[in-house]
């Protein structure tokens, strides 16, 4: 999906809500199972952006239904999306294709 995105940067909103995440959701969710999740390590500089956030929101006096830890960025077990293989991704590609093409009614 990342390569993806990176190849279809004149797509409008629109057109990228209906084809792309179309895509995501009806064809590669399928391949879930197949796959390891994709993690998140929450960088630095945003730890510090919401401790900053989480101190002025303390400050302000503002009533806060909740806890404000509860909005503390967390990282997320998984892969890291760097990391994954050529070979991992060229099955992605053939499987998001073949679905593509299975969902195809018509071909003038």
């Amino acid at each position: 999906m990342r390569q993806l995105n990176l190849a279809t940067p004149d797509l409008s909103l629109q057109a990228y809500k209906k084809r792309v995440k179309a895509l995501g959701k009806h064809v590669l969710s399928q391949r879930r199972k197949l796959e390891e999740p994709i993690g998140f390590r929450v960088p630095r500089w945003l730890e510090q952006r919401a401790a900053k956030i989480h101190r002025q929101l303390e400050g302000s006096g503002a009533r806060v239904i909740g806890s404000l830890d509860e909005l503390a960025p967390l990282d997320v077990p998984g892969v890291d999306p760097g990391t994954v293989g050529a070979a991992a991704e060229r099955d992605a590609a053939v499987a998001a294709l073949a679905g593509v093409l299975h969902q195809v009614r018509r071909v003038n």
